[in-house]
């Protein structure tokens, strides 16, 4: 997928976040787009681009990817793009149509936020707080959910969540200074 569609991807999740609410279901949810492999994917490029920031890898939670692949199924469902509500885990989601992703390729589509981030003055922006969530060092476990649209727009939406949150704002961004080192 192309990088501006990819942003413009994230620009709109962000705006929908902000909007709330979900949609009717248009058309049929493939859950077995992804699967285990995927996973483990994902777990291993997040773990590779974490110790580069010296923390601790992480590992795939069944309960965090019970919540994700069913946040998952609803977005592509819905065909919406927006953050869950009330899961009390942090989330980065990546959508691609025409194409899919990888573990590793949505991954590295966050983390590649690291050049917009300012390591001297730490804290939370819309345009990092996908990489600030991946290397968080507090979070631990991972979970996964990839659903694809069967219909409609028939695309694939990757839901990453994150067990204890990361991007924690507060305390004059000090959460920042010990979870998000430079690599």
């Amino acid at each position: 997928m192309r990088r501006g569609r990819f942003l413009s991807a994230c620009v709109a999740v962000l705006m929908a976040a902000a909007v709330g609410g979900a949609g009717e279901a248009t058309a049929g949810v493939d859950s077995e787009c992804g699967g285990a492999a995927f996973a483990e994917d994902m777990l291993n490029a997040h773990n590779q681009y974490r110790a580069k920031h010296g923390a601790p890898k992480m590992v795939l939670d069944p309960a965090v990817s019970a919540s994700a692949q069913k946040w998952a199924d609803n977005l592509a469902g819905t065909e919406n793009f927006e953050h869950s509500k009330g899961s009390g885990n942090g989330e980065n989601l990546a959508a691609m149509w025409g194409g899919r992703h990888t573990g590793s390729s949505a991954t590295k589509a966050w983390y590649d936020e690291i050049k917009d981030y300012d390591f001297n003055k730490p804290g939370f922006s819309s345009q990092t707080g996908h990489f600030t969530q991946v290397v968080w060092k507090a979070s631990t476990k991972l979970g996964v959910g990839v659903a694809c649209n069967t219909g409609g727009e028939g695309g694939q939406y990757v839901v990453a969540q994150y067990n204890p949150p990361g991007n924690m704002m507060g305390n004059n961004n000090q959460y920042f200074r010990e979870n998000v080192q430079h690599g």
